[in-house]
């Protein structure tokens, strides 16, 4: 292999020659922030091409996913047209056919068109083409073919892109030219990567490993040289190993195969015979050097690499012995750019290596393991706590070790010293009791950590893991085992023979008889997994006399059931599991299991949210945020999720812990904040970050060294936050609010026809629009100060809306017997609101009348539906609207959904669609209760009003040119119409917020106990610091002894007038939570 550097150790261009069964296969790898033209000193988008850093300034800033910036940079330039240009010198070794690649960010639905150019030495242009429009073929993450447009991902947006073109190019001197160029709308700021020419014509990127575009390639011929110098007296052997950040190499990389060496002039060298396993067969003599390892092949080029160096002697006389590793850029002493050596307390030399060792800051980062706990540990050490570390709330996390030799002890006191740093007060992982009571030992003297607190995950095999806790003595600090991650409620196959009677036996607790059913015979009374009509006859469930109305009804009927049966059976399962768990190590233990519930569109299932404990299958309420990663309108996405949960958790004060996620880059360490005191505000306690260590023996989920310390930084601020609030707000609960949303699981299951939400695509009828109005209709009301509580069908048969006042629904379908329990309900005095459609189709998705009177409608005379994804910062942005409403003599959007209906004599007209006068909302008295029903869906104009057309990220801090996730330009400024339509029942009502604050933005919760009352407080509102902010309590039944505040422990200024206290704060950030003492 011949390899051609520019620059000395700037990496500038790299022309790769390999010859392959006869053929040179050439690869010349550019980056673009090192191309000439590129500001160095300038970061993020603007006239000219800048320096994009990851984590910082790119679109995608994220530690996981299939998006990634080679060497941590990218060029990047603003969306406007012009001609900014930068530029390459560079070399092709043969003439040939070659393909020109190039890797961009490219977020979905934008334009981000740039110009590529080759030009000969006499000034001709060989090549010209536009990169980066919508309409182009890419090579997308995780395809394994070409995509022609944007890439649907449900799960969020993973939008690295790889463009390539056929150019024939003779042996010679070439400019490579980027520029801007006219970028059509919706347009996008420019982010190149790499540029890649190679004369493998591949369709793919990467075609031998086509998960990430481009990556691999550019691995292939990363070249990092390290060499081992034995400094003891004996001969040794170095092994290494390495973890990388991303599928499939996580714990032990590929491509060893691909390792070469070199000798001290730089020639290459092999033993006769010798298999490439990555180790070179020779020892190392004492006082030598061993041969250059090029181990770059099995390196990302886009993070960090955690190396593991083990020696042993080879007559096994030193147990630990001395050698020093060199790292180098070219297999040449001169090129060594930075140097380690094995200390005395050291079992392994354990290396940190960053990805861009050909820059001074890449150098300065590569350090030992060891050293950079030491240096974040004193980095956070240096600042004051702002409070204790917590004894009841429990703070999870795992944080790293100092290497990855499962039975390494020397860095014991490194790793506890950076978990009391961070305020994580748990025991981590250990082996065995004997390892917890040396953790415990430790924290003696420095706060001492929540003792009940070692987890077990994984496993749904009771007498195993019982076996287990007992066998190594962890009983007196076992807490809860998970029985998976991002799991649902055990399925059991539908054609089990073993489950018919049972079903049959549970259709007819119901009240059902085959006739009913739409079957003939119990025989054919059978569970299904679809509500196909084509599997019908397949499977003997009806015969082919039968018409295909009868047919679908008959399906969806036994559907209907066969998804309670099996939520029934699920629950069950894990229930038994938990009583036997409990009847083993004590009532104090508790099953749970990370549910999930992100992707796709926060649209979790009831049964594992809700039914799951409220029937008892498990006893520890948990789930998961990642709302930085999600094309989400609101931070309050986590706090729309942890409602569901608190729902769960409310029938038998169920404890809750939540995966309260701070990977960085990702999540901004202010949004961290927020997260957690909203988690805080739904009656969450125990938090858990998951992975909150460093790059180092981590998979894809750390908090980079590199940028890291500000969410370092946070947790700490967290845990003192936890540890000043945890008496008042452990005993607290949710306080009542008058305000209700239905959560209906007939709408969950028709409003997808049965199907998959996973099955929700471009093109599909199945469609999550009902879901995203209830997200926007909840952020409405929260943002208004109201808090709201969700319902189920089985609550309101229950008798459990007669807590509330006010009932806000947006669904197609309901369940029969709670629809007539609204019925009543408004009579008595409740009040409903309902969008478009809702409540027209019953649990087997047959149309339903029982609420047109009282909603004061009649039957449609036009129903237009959103069909497929909606998602509020992609599809959202560019829906443009079906008609307009007047209300209160103004104007607003119609969206998604219309619906024009039949108006009852008796219901008064509130707003009327534009184009033909026709009612959109009325309000209708009912007894002595109200609703107001709508034909529009407010919360979707409600929020598109607020956002900016922009491309969506994923993770970052607060880019200006994209949304990113939950995470920035949070709509402030919603449409006003939309808004006071939500709020009507509400305000025209009398129905006022019980916290009120002078600032828009600022979202608050309720919780109180026999000592105090909780306010948690997030700020959402445009300004990142608020100044003198005034807060009324109201219904507060005590006379306040103190009013403090995390930020504020020594008091805040108040005074109460009747049942209202007023709160003055001087300021503040992210988020603070209020005590108001009794």
């Amino acid at each position: 292999m011949k390899v051609i550097l520019r620059a000395g150790l700037m990496i500038l261009m790299a022309v790769f020659v390999v010859n392959c069964q006869g053929k040179n296969n050439v690869r010349i790898i550019v980056e673009a922030e090192d191309m000439t033209g590129v500001n160095q000193k300038n970061f993020g988008p603007g006239q000219t091409w800048n320096i994009g850093r990851w984590g910082i300034d790119l679109y995608q800033n994220m530690t996981f996913g299939g998006l990634w910036a080679s060497r941590l940079k990218t060029a990047i330039t603003d969306e406007k047209n012009g001609d900014a240009e930068i530029s390459k010198i560079i070399e092709i070794p043969q003439s040939d056919t070659y393909k020109v690649w190039v890797k961009y960010e490219c977020p979905p639905f934008f334009n981000y068109a740039f110009r590529v150019r080759i030009i000969d030495r006499a000034g001709n242009t060989v090549f010209d083409k536009i990169y980066g429009l919508l309409t182009s073929e890419k090579h997308y993450c995780f395809t394994d073919k070409v995509v022609r447009g944007s890439l649907y991902w449900q799960w969020g947006i993973d939008h690295d892109a790889a463009e390539g073109y056929d150019v024939k190019l003779d042996k010679g001197t070439y400019k490579l030219s980027i520029s801007k160029t006219h970028n059509p709308e919706p347009a996008g700021c420019r982010s190149i990567d790499v540029v890649m020419i190679t004369n493998d014509l591949s369709e793919l990127s990467a075609p031998k490993y086509p998960r990430y575009p481009l990556l691999d390639e550019l691995r292939r011929e990363n070249h990092v040289y390290f060499r081992f110098r034995n400094l003891s007296e004996k001969p040794i052997a170095v092994k290494w190993n390495h973890w990388n950040h991303r599928y499939p190499d996580f714990y032990s990389p590929m491509y060893r195969d691909l390792v070469r060496f070199y000798d001290e002039n730089g020639k290459q060298v092999a033993k006769e015979g010798m298999k490439f396993t990555g180790d070179w067969p020779e020892p190392i003599q004492p006082g030598k050097v061993s041969v250059w390892y090029d181990l770059g092949p099995t390196m990302n080029v886009e993070s960090t690499s955690p190396y593991t160096f083990k020696a042993t002697s080879v007559d096994g006389s030193i147990k630990n012995p001395r050698f020093a590793v060199e790292i180098a850029l070219e297999p040449n002493e001169k090129k060594i750019v930075k140097s380690f050596e094995i200390s005395q307390d050291e079992e392994e030399l354990t290396i940190l290596v960053q990805p861009d060792l050909y820059t001074k800051e890449g150098v300065a980062f590569t350090k030992k393991i060891a050293d950079i706990f030491r240096d974040i540990t004193m980095q956070l050490n240096k600042e004051k706590r702002i409070g204790p570390i917590p004894k009841k709330i429990r703070l999870f996390a795992y944080t790293g070790r100092v290497t990855d030799q499962p039975n390494s002890k020397w860095g014991f006191e490194i790793e506890q010293s950076f978990r009391h740093a961070l305020g994580i007060n748990t025991i981590g992982y250990v082996n065995d009791g004997n390892e917890a009571k040396k953790v415990i030992e430790w924290w003696k003297d420095k706060g001492g950590v929540v003792e009940q607190s070692y987890s077990y995950h994984h496993s749904q095999d009771i007498p195993k893991v019982v076996k287990m806790i007992k066998d190594k003595q962890l009983e007196p600090y076992f807490y809860y085992l998970s029985y998976g991650d991002e799991i649902g409620l055990p399925v059991s196959k539908a054609d089990d023979p073993k489950l018919l009677e049972q079903f049959r036996d549970f259709v007819k607790k119901h009240g059902e008889i085959p006739e009913s059913l739409g079957c003939e015979y119990w025989e054919n009374v059978k569970p299904v997994n679809s509500p196909s009509s084509e599997i019908a006859l397949q499977i003997g469930v009806i015969s082919d006399k039968k018409d295909a109305v009868s047919v679908s009804q008959t399906m969806k009927k036994l559907y209907w059931y066969s998804v309670l049966f099996q939520e029934e059976l699920g629950i069950r399962d894990f229930a038994e599991k938990t009583k036997q768990l409990k009847k083993e190590l004590g009532e104090h233990v508790h099953t749970s299991a990370n549910l999930g519930g992100m992707h796709p569109f926060y649209w979790v299932h009831q049964q594992s949210f809700i039914e799951a404990f409220k029937h008892g299958a498990m006893s520890l309420a948990w789930s998961e945020d990642y709302t930085y990663c999600m094309p989400e309108a609101s931070a309050l996405v986590i706090d729309f999720l942890a409602s569901y949960l608190r729902k769960g958790a409310s029938y038998h004060d169920t404890p809750m812990q939540f995966y309260c996620m701070p990977h960085y880059p990702g999540c901004p360490p202010d949004l961290l904040l927020k997260n957690a005191v909203l988690l805080w505000a739904n009656n969450v306690k125990d938090l858990d970050f998951f992975s909150a260590g460093f790059d180092g023996y981590m998979t894809e989920n750390y908090i980079a060294y590199r940028v890291g310390l500000p969410t370092f930084k946070a947790i700490r601020t967290i845990s003192g936050m936890a540890g000043l609030i945890e008496d008042y707000l452990v005993p607290a609960r949710v306080e009542k609010t008058p305000v209700a949303m239905l959560l209906s699981k007939s709408s969950d299951v028709w409003e997808i026809e049965g199907k998959s939400q996973w099955d929700i695509k471009p093109g599909s009828h199945a469609t999550n629009v009902f879901q995203e109005e209830r997200k926007n209709i909840w952020y409405a009301l929260r943002k208004a100060g109201y808090r709201v509580d969700f319902i189920t069908e089985n609550d309101i048969k229950e008798g459990i809306l007669d807590r509330y006042r006010v009932l806000y629904i947006a669904c197609q379908n309901i369940e029969k017997q709670p629809a007539e329990r609204i019925n009543q309900w408004v009579r008595n005095g409740g009040i409903v609101f309902a969008t478009a459609a809702s409540c027209r189709r019953d649990e087997f998705d047959q149309p339903l009348s029982t609420l047109d009177e009282t909603f004061g409608r009649g039957k449609q005379i036009s129903y237009q539906q959103y069909k497929g994804p909606l998602r509020a910062k992609l599809e959202l942005l560019f829906q443009l609207p079906l008609d307009y409403i007047i209300f209160d003599n103004q104007s607003s959007k119609v969206l998604c959904n219309k619906e024009v209906f039949e108006v009852a004599p008796d219901a008064e007209v509130i707003a009327r669609y534009c184009s033909d006068g026709m009612p959109a909302w009325i309000k209708k008295k009912t007894g002595s209760g109200l609703v107001y029903y709508g034909g529009t869906l407010p919360g979707q104009s409600y929020i598109q009003y607020g956002l900016k057309v922009l491309p969506c990220g994923k993770g970052g801090v607060n880019q200006s040119f994209c949304h990113f996730g939950a995470g920035n330009l949070e709509p402030v400024q919603n449409d006003p119409v939309s808004e006071d339509l939500i709020l009507l029942p509400l305000r025209e009502n009398g129905i006022l917020p019980d916290v009120i604050t002078d600032r828009k933005g600022i979202v608050s919760g309720r919780l109180a106990s026999e000592n105090a009352t909780v306010i948690p407080l997030v700020n959402l509102g445009e300004s990142t610091s608020m100044k003198n902010i005034s807060i009324n309590v109201n219904s507060l039944n005590y006379n306040p002894k103190k009013v403090w505040s995390c930020f504020y422990p020594k008091g805040l200024k108040f005074s109460v007038n009747n049942s209202q206290v007023s709160i003055k704060i001087p300021s503040m950030g992210a988020a603070d939570v209020i005590v108001i003492e009794r």
